[in-house]
């Protein structure tokens, strides 16, 4: 449980305990509502650009019963048979499309780039770090910074909770690689190759990417891959590759959240029983809807910082707790 993590007066009794994990609950629900609903508009706007569907709120609702019913499937199969097998199918799809952009687009241009986009990011990690632009009277910082951070911290407690799952007997070293260090090179590559190539289009026919992000952010991916060959096959590819990811994140939260409210078990490898992580499943999806329903896009990103930001609060105690408990 979350509050497991935290030591001291909080955890020392039950009222303490359950608060904690009712946080982490509600800051799992909506981190990954929101989620689901930007995913499901992602979908929607490039299935609208490749002319497959029409773009509407009916069909963005549609996409999300589409990603809450596999999620279901997936979570019910149970983590060996269905997460871990959606999960690898995933990455497989995602090595696919990210070859396919390395070697067919600037390759000589996107590694040159990578390299300076790293050290670039190592030089400047502190400064980026606590820049508040404070000084400056720009919507940047609330449009993107702080509702980013806000929903990676609201995503901590269910992403934690499930690597601390599936890494169970697994060493600190054995964690620490497979978890910090794998993925955070993972990401330097995507970005980097991904990154690196709009530009080189940018550069290329100037404002062919700005104008598309301008006007319709959920689409401007579909616009970078048209310049490629075999276009709509890689548009297609993309559009299973973000429905894949979303599934994969719908599924593991509903089975943090049906451990999270779950009776206490004395084996940690049991599973939550099926008629939690079935309502859990259902639940998230009906609450991105409801979301989208009441208020779009706006709504997403105003409850996932109202949720996320307390959290960021305890990540802090968290982490005192941890170093605490290692020196021990």
């Amino acid at each position: 449980r979350v509050s497991s993590f935290f030591s001291g007066r909080l955890t020392q009794n039950i009222w303490g305990r359950v608060s904690l994990d009712v946080i982490a609950i509600i800051a799992t629900i909506f981190g990954i509502a929101t989620s689901l609903g930007l995913g499901a508009n992602q979908i929607n706007s490039g299935l609208g650009y490749m002319e497959v569907l029409e773009e509407s709120f009916i069909s963005t609702v549609g996409i999300v019963i589409v990603i809450t019913l596999m999620g279901l499937v997936s979570v019910v199969l149970g983590l060996k048979v269905g997460i871990k097998r959606l999960s690898q199918l995933n990455i497989i799809l995602c090595a696919i499309l990210l070859s396919i952009i390395f070697f067919g687009g600037p390759t000589s241009y996107i590694l040159d780039g990578l390299v300076q986009n790293i050290g670039s990011y190592l030089q400047n990690l502190l400064s980026l770090s606590t820049n508040t632009q404070g000084y400056l009277d720009s919507s940047w910082q609330n449009g993107w910074t702080l509702y980013y951070y806000s929903w990676w911290f609201a995503w901590s407690p269910f992403v934690g909770l499930f690597i601390a799952r599936i890494s169970y007997g697994r060493t600190i070293q054995e964690f620490l690689i497979g978890a910090v260090l794998v993925p955070s090179s993972i990401v330097f590559l995507w970005m980097g190759v991904f990154g690196n190539a709009a530009l080189y289009q940018e550069f290329i026919e100037p404002n062919s990417l700005a104008t598309a992000i301008n006007n319709d952010i959920a689409v401007s991916l579909f616009v970078f891959l048209e310049q490629f060959p075999f276009s709509q096959f890689l548009m297609g590819l993309a559009i299973v590759i973000i429905l894949t990811f979303f599934v994969t994140s719908s599924d593991s939260g509903a089975l943090v959240t049906s451990m999270l409210t779950a009776a206490k078990k004395e084996n940690t490898k049991d599973e939550p029983p099926m008629i939690l992580r079935i309502i859990w499943a259902i639940s998230l999806g009906v609450i991105a809807i409801v979301l989208l329903a009441g208020g779009g896009i706006g709504a997403l990103q105003t409850s996932v910082i109202v949720t996320g930001v307390p959290f960021a609060i305890l990540v802090t105690f968290a982490a005192r707790s941890l170093l605490k408990n290692l020196n021990q």
